[in-house]
């Protein structure tokens, strides 16, 4: 696939857009008139952007009625995939990556149909108005975090791994886990949205040509990614297209200059203000 479908996926709705030359077109009002010219990414893009990449199979192109051209051969339990990079941030861009599954797929997550953590919605309203929260607000939060934590396992790696090994004794790769950020099980009939935070560093590497977010499942040992063991043979093994990193690696390096500039003049400003009178 040569181009990539940019989107931002919500519970709610998928808009896509098609990606040509990696420009973009400003559209400005001139009376009844439209003057549309194209310019680079890099100038189209604000401190505060949204940048996604979107990459699905043939089989969610036909459920969500998405362009069947564009679709990729996943294998299965996967249906698509997405990195989405939030620049503008007071701690530096994030990077999170997005798996779409089938519902039916055995993952071991939360009892809970849906579960979202605060601490990785701090850039959004309402959460974005939290700066020190009080000690219930804390506890919430706390919790959030331990019970998505350990749930998944992202490999960022020069080669297919074929068996087990402890991360860090991996020569062909380096591992990020965190906590997820959300998951819904049948955000949509059929399909289960789980959402993870990544390095951006990594994903923007060019050396990494193996792409893969593990997670335990009913039949997998306990503590797997707790202990940082990972095996393909014993786990959920996503294999996330390389072509969607390498389709974004425009939008990555820009996100990690901004980073640069950003800790060069200090503090990123709060991305909303307060209004007293």
């Amino acid at each position: 696939m040569n181009k990539l479908t940019l989107g931002f996926i919500t519970v709610l709705a998928i808009s896509v857009s098609l990606v040509s030359n990696c420009s973009q077109v400003d559209i400005k009002t001139t009376s009844n008139q439209f003057k549309i010219s194209e310019k680079p990414m890099s100038e189209f893009l604000d401190v505060n952007a949204m940048l996604s990449g979107f990459s699905y199979s043939k089989e969610l192109a036909n459920m969500f009625g998405l362009p069947s051209a564009e679709a990729m051969d996943l294998d299965s339990p996967l249906l698509a995939s997405a990195l989405d990079i939030k620049t503008g941030n007071r701690g530096g861009s994030i990077c999170r990556i997005h798996v779409l599954i089938r519902s039916d797929t055995d993952v071991r997550l939360p009892e809970d149909q849906q579960l979202n953590s605060v601490s990785g919605q701090f850039d959004q309203i309402p959460y974005s108005f939290i700066k020190k929260p009080q000690a219930d607000i804390r506890k919430k939060i706390g919790g959030q975090v331990r019970a998505l934590a350990n749930r998944a396992i992202m490999r960022f790696g020069t080669a297919a791994l074929d068996d087990g090994i402890v991360a860090n004794e991996d020569p062909n790769a380096s591992y990020v886990s965190l906590p997820l950020d959300s998951y819904h099980k049948d955000f949509v009939p059929g399909v289960t949205w789980i959402v993870m935070p990544i390095n951006c560093a990594l994903a923007a590497d060019e050396k990494h040509t193996s792409f893969s977010l593990f997670l335990e499942s009913s039949k997998s040992p306990s503590d797997m990614i707790l202990n940082q063991f990972i095996d393909p043979n014993k786990m959920l093994e996503l294999k996330i297209p390389t072509v969607m990193f390498r389709g974004m690696q425009e939008e990555l390096h820009f996100a990690l200059e901004s980073d640069e500039n950003a800790s060069s003049i200090g503090k990123a400003p709060d991305t909303y203000k307060i209004i007293s009178r």
